[in-house]
């Protein structure tokens, strides 16, 4: 429909409100059940994600068939769309009104997205439509206060590490890389915690692929070069050293 605002009236308001319950005075956000859920979360990837292409590989043949950005009806014999509107200004006048909501949600519940398969998306296209620099760093901080915490992992994380990964590759071709940087910044010190594990080499690959980082990374990892060579050529998985070392290869 092309009546944006009647959507954010009857139904964005809707979900963004959340449900009384006099006993619990710290309520979630309201959108974090559909960020979480994995199909939930696709209202969200069907607004953020701006590049057709981008956007059809987390809908299955089925649901492209009846998500076309321009519906068409049949009248006297011809195919007539149902909107006027432009599908990218309608997309953008939807994202604006829960801009700040999601970006709340990604802030106030970033480990959770991180973990998640359906959140992660959410967070990573977030991110990359925005560059929002308070949703950088709630990731920076919240991977930083469990490793310090000694919790667990999350460079070790099955679905974490390619979180960050992939947050990472958003900023290949942004004018400004504000997560790859603010990152790097915190955690270049800490290389070897992070390249200790095969799926870490990954998330370290990613910033060599950033311009305006990958020297830095680059002079870092020279001198365990060595040792990456030898885990490349262990046992179990293998494939995030190889990956770091091709990236390595690439950028000398």
């Amino acid at each position: 429909t092309d009546d944006t605002v009647s959507i954010n009236k009857s139904v964005f308001n809707e979900i963004l409100t959340a449900p009384k319950d006099e006993s619990n005075e710290n309520p979630a956000n309201p959108l974090l059940q559909l960020a979480l859920s994995e199909t939930g979360s696709k209202l969200f990837l069907m607004l953020l994600v701006e590049d057709d292409e981008a956007r059809s590989k987390y809908f299955d043949p089925y649901e492209r068939s009846i998500l076309e950005a321009v519906t068409m009806v049949r009248e006297n014999g011809q195919d007539v769309p149902t909107s006027k509107k432009d599908p990218a200004a309608r997309r953008q006048e939807l994202v604006k009104f829960l801009e700040s909501s999601l970006e709340e949600l990604c802030t106030s519940h970033t480990m959770e997205l991180l973990k998640s398969l359906p959140g992660s998306r959410v967070i990573k296209e977030f991110y990359n439509r925005t560059g929002s620099e308070n949703v950088a760093n709630a990731v920076i901080k919240a991977c930083e206060s469990e490793l310090e915490n000694g919790d667990s992992d999350i460079f070790e994380d099955p679905v974490g590490h390619r979180t960050i990964k992939n947050l990472i590759l958003c900023d290949a071709d942004r004018s400004t890389a504000v997560f790859s940087i603010a990152f790097f910044a915190k955690f270049a010190g800490r290389l070897t915690d992070v390249v200790k594990s095969n799926r870490g080499a990954f998330v370290v690959s990613a910033w060599l692929k950033i311009d305006s980082l990958s020297d830095k990374v680059a002079i870092k990892l020279k001198s365990m070069k060595k040792r990456l060579q030898e885990l490349s050529k262990g046992k179990g998985q293998t494939a995030g050293y190889a990956a770091l070392l091709k990236a390595l290869t690439d950028n000398s």
